[in-house]
């Protein structure tokens, strides 16, 4: 569904726009989820958690800002590339969490710290973005 609304957004207002909304609402969600207290509600974490859905906008933007900026004859190298990175790299978070949680058990490991970097990885990619935008002459 997002990748829809994405679409349309996209569309309407360009790429660069929706990608620094996306990434944007990813770090407010991010920052967030970090915020509420060890025993708060619930319901309060669970609905900063699911706000994190937003940064789902960014990635049709990229791509179609990745696949514009590649080569003819690299298309397919090029979306071959942004595929797996996103991938390893979403595999890579699950990884090192896990370990992390696994180690030294679920005490040890604060989420709210990982979700304050996570925060700070989103807000770095709102900047790449916004200055993406401003050196490309993105609408």
């Amino acid at each position: 569904m997002s990748a829809s609304l994405s679409g349309r957004a996209t569309a309407r207002l360009g790429e660069w726009p929706v990608m620094l909304g996306g990434l944007s609402a990813g770090a407010l969600a991010a920052v967030l989820v970090a915020l509420p207290a060890t025993h708060g509600p619930l319901r309060a974490l669970i609905a900063c958690a699911a706000s994190l859905g937003a940064t789902a906008f960014a990635m049709p933007a990229m791509t179609a800002v990745a696949m514009a900026s590649a080569p003819a004859q690299r298309i397919g190298l090029a979306s071959g590339v942004l595929n797996t990175s996103r991938q390893t790299g979403g595999a890579f978070g699950v990884a090192v969490l896990g370990a992390l949680l696994a180690s030294g058990g679920a005490g040890h490991v604060s989420l709210q710290l990982a979700f304050a970097a996570i925060a700070g990885a989103y807000a770095v990619g709102a900047l790449l973005a916004l200055f993406g935008r401003v050196s490309c002459g993105g609408r």
